[in-house]
């Protein structure tokens, strides 16, 4: 849980650190907040075991995403304007 936050201060460093790290924690907060809104018919639908077995397999699903971003990680943060922002700032 704290590789993200560590990782966001090292790219965005003291200018937009403390904003990247309240929205990431906001979205964080926002996504677990939705759970308990559909688990119960969930589990009612498919039953306890089919219901975390889609759980297991959506996160099996997501395991090549830190790949992906160490692949394309440098291209899409060149594409970010808030990082050409800061290059211009810590040039000055």
């Amino acid at each position: 849980q704290l590789c993200l936050p560590l990782y966001n201060n090292d790219v965005y460093t003291i200018h937009y650190g403390a904003s990247v790290l309240a929205a990431s924690t906001f979205i964080r907060f926002l996504i677990s907040s939705c759970f308990p809104l559909f688990t119960a018919q969930m589990i009612g639908r498919l039953g306890f075991s089919w219901a975390m077995s889609l759980l297991g397999f959506i996160t099996v699903a997501m395991i090549p995403i830190p790949w992906a971003f160490w692949k394309w990680g440098p291209r899409l943060r060149k594409g970010t304007r808030y990082l050409r922002h800061l290059e211009v700032v810590e040039a000055r």
